[in-house]
């Protein structure tokens, strides 16, 4: 399976599903990449582009793309 970046936001309703999706890769081998990102809600750091928040996400997915493709 392909490598895999998976992102949650601290107070995202989602994050524990995000959190056992990534165990659950992680077991049948799959190469993952979790990142929480402090405050933010679902979807929240595609919202204002240009905060700090946002800015760390894109950085993240670059650097995880960069290495993987």
């Amino acid at each position: 399976m392909l490598p895999t970046i998976l992102l949650s936001g601290t107070r995202d309703f989602f994050r524990s599903l995000t959190v056992l999706t990534h165990l659950k890769l992680h077991r049948v081998g799959v190469a993952g990449s979790l990142h929480l990102i402090y405050g933010a809600a679902h979807f929240q750091y595609f919202i204002n582009l240009f905060a700090d928040e946002s800015q760390d996400v894109f950085t993240e997915m670059t650097i995880f793309f960069k290495k993987t493709c």
